[in-house]
């Protein structure tokens, strides 16, 4: 009796974290292509990356950045890098984000909210350090001409 009573409690329970694990996977759609657009003062520039190790580092920036509060000043106004991020997904879905001035966050049309300073600069880093997928492609084809 107590066997069937541990292995119904265990199926209840193996039950329930599988549900759960269902939902956190609809809660992260599966991501295809990563565009940044990028605007430094006059600098602009856009990249693209479709390899999974670079989508997930991006990702995982985007899932730990934690914001917070409504920030005291206007971000439309205020002077800064501006990084939009636009996630393409498998279903044809897309959601953008958008981070200014190393202190605030916006994800589509939700309002502004603030970041900390350090985990936004982490993004400049991140993406310093991430080669485009464009250009790693062409740079690849270049090097197989020439003479080695």
């Amino acid at each position: 009796m107590k066997t069937k009573i541990g292995i119904l409690i265990l199926s209840v329970f193996l039950l329930l974290s599988g549900c759960s694990r269902k939902e956190s996977q609809t809660s992260f759609p599966l991501v295809t292509e990563i565009t940044v657009h990028y605007e430094n003062g006059p600098i602009h520039g856009q990249l693209h990356y479709s390899e999974d190790d670079k989508m997930q580092l991006i990702l995982t920036y985007l899932r730990l950045l934690n914001p917070y509060g409504q920030p005291p000043e206007d971000p439309e106004t205020t002077d800064g890098t501006l990084f939009q991020i636009t996630l393409t997904h498998a279903d044809g879905g897309v959601t953008t984000y958008q981070q200014k001035a190393d202190r605030y966050l916006k994800s589509g049309e939700e309002p502004w909210l603030c970041i900390p300073s350090q985990k936004a600069v982490e993004l400049s880093l991140l993406l310093g350090y991430l080669e485009d997928d464009a250009t790693a492609t062409s740079l690849n084809i270049v090097s197989q001409f020439q003479p080695g």
